[in-house]
């Protein structure tokens, strides 16, 4: 059984947590990344000569939990709050992407989350961090927590709610595991607020806390890579 407690400070790995499958193999053997995030993560690894650990799969709130308390190292794609920033360190890495809502595609009409009725519920994963200008459009009894986001689709099928919240690259990177949920969804995407950054998630515990001068220096390495240009990854030091 594999163990959460991690020893990164005794080894030359660091370990994450994901919701979603971090790769998938072609048929050549050769490793592609389900997202810029966690392709982004394993950059910025390589720039520190370490290796990445994304064995550990759990929902969203566990692994926000276990980057809290120390057992993990870091997470990437994270939206920043007030109290995340009290008990993680924060770096910007680059520009978020709006979030999106799944819903099923067999009514032949896109939803409206304006008129949204009493009896259509959209999903949120716990701990998920809603932007205020997206929790304020939405009235509180119309949000259901649900332990992940994959767990909020197969509510989807099985018509406990309507929709989930989340952004594109999980959902498209569920459904693409999952061949009984494709072809099956469409998504509405929401505007975005004036944060738009997104964030690498740093426990205080972690070795890495010592070291975010020098992922810094590999987020900007990176952003000035013309052959990394796909992950959209921002010099932080040129918006200033």
């Amino acid at each position: 059984m594999l163990s959460l407690l991690s020893f990164s400070g005794l080894s030359k790995t660091i370990t994450t947590c994901l919701d979603y499958t971090p790769f998938h193999l072609s048929k050549d053997g050769k490793k592609n990344w389900n997202g810029q995030n966690i392709e982004t993560l394993h950059h910025i690894a390589k720039q520190l000569s370490l290796d990445l650990d994304t064995s550990i799969r759990a929902p969203f709130a566990r692994c926000i939990k276990l980057l809290e308390s120390g057992k993990i190292d870091i997470i990437p794609g994270l939206v920043y709050t007030r109290e995340r920033a009290q008990v993680l360190h924060l770096l910007p890495y680059g520009i978020r992407k709006p979030l999106v809502i799944f819903f099923l595609n067999n009514n032949g009409k896109p939803l409206d989350p304006d008129a949204l009725l009493s009896g259509q519920l959209i999903g949120v994963q716990r701990s998920f961090a809603i932007p205020e200008h997206i929790s304020n459009r939405f009235s509180p009894r119309l949000i259901v927590p649900v332990d992940s986001v994959r767990v909020g689709f197969e509510m989807i099928l099985k018509d406990r709610i309507t929709a989930i919240l989340t952004t594109l690259e999980t959902g498209s990177a569920i459904i693409s595991e999952s061949p009984h949920m494709q072809g099956k969804f469409d998504f509405l995407t929401l505007t975005k607020d004036s944060d738009n950054w997104i964030y690498l998630g740093i426990s205080k515990k972690s070795f890495l806390a010592d070291r975010r001068v020098d992922i810094a220096n590999s987020i900007e390495m990176i952003a000035n890579n013309p052959a990394l240009k796909h992950l959209n990854v921002i010099s932080v030091a040129a918006q200033k």
